[in-house]
C-alpha cells in the first residue's frame, strides 16, 4: 500500500541533508538524457543526474530509526527543468522503496493505481516492492531534487 508522509524529517535534519547534497565531493553522474518529441517546439531535453555515494557523506541512521528499516541504498536524483513537463520512463522497484522530495516544484511522482503525487519539500512516499512508478520533470524550478531510498529485505 502506498503511503505519503508530509514533513517527514525535522527541520534541522532536513537542512543538514540538503547541505550534504551541495558538497563538492559528491560523485554526480548523468544517468541519462532524453529527448522527448514535441510537435510544436521540436525536441525537449531532460537530463537526470544521479549521486550514488551520498551515504559516504551523510549519516542516515536517524532516518533508519524513524522508518524502523535498514537502508540498503540511497540515490540522490536531479531532473533538470524542461520548458514543458515530461514524464520520465517508468520504473519498477525490486525492493521496498521510499522517495523523499527535496524541493517543492510543479513536478510529480506518478504511481500505478494511485495517480500523481505532487512534489513537496520533505514529503516521503513509500512504494512497496513491485510497484510501477515514474517521475516527471518540472517547469517552475531549475531542477527537481529527490532521493530514492531502497530498503534491505
Amino acid at each position: 500500500m502506498i503511503q505519503v508522509t508530509n514533513n517527514f524529517l525535522d527541520n534541522n535534519y532536513f537542512e543538514d541533508l540538503t547541505k550534504a547534497l551541495s558538497l563538492e565531493s559528491l560523485n554526480w553522474n548523468f544517468i541519462n538524457y532524453q529527448f522527448f518529441s514535441d510537435e510544436l517546439n521540436g525536441k525537449i531535453i531532460c537530463h537526470t543526474l544521479v549521486c550514488k555515494n551520498l551515504k559516504d557523506f551523510f549519516n542516515f541512521n536517524f532516518m533508519e530509526d524513524t522508518l524502523n528499516k535498514k537502508i540498503k541504498n540511497v540515490r540522490a536524483c536531479l531532473a533538470t527543468k524542461s520548458y514543458r513537463q515530461v514524464v520520465l520512463p517508468t520504473d519498477k522497484n525490486n525492493t521496498d522503496k521510499f522517495i523523499l522530495f527535496i524541493n517543492t516544484n510543479n513536478g510529480f511522482l506518478n504511481v500505478e493505481n494511485t495517480g500523481q503525487i505532487p512534489c513537496e519539500e520533505n514529503r516521503l512516499i513509500y512504494l512497496p516492492k513491485g510497484c510501477h512508478f515514474s517521475n516527471s520533470s518540472c517547469t517552475d524550478r531549475d531542477y527537481k531534487a529527490y532521493l530514492e531510498i531502497d530498503i534491505q529485505e
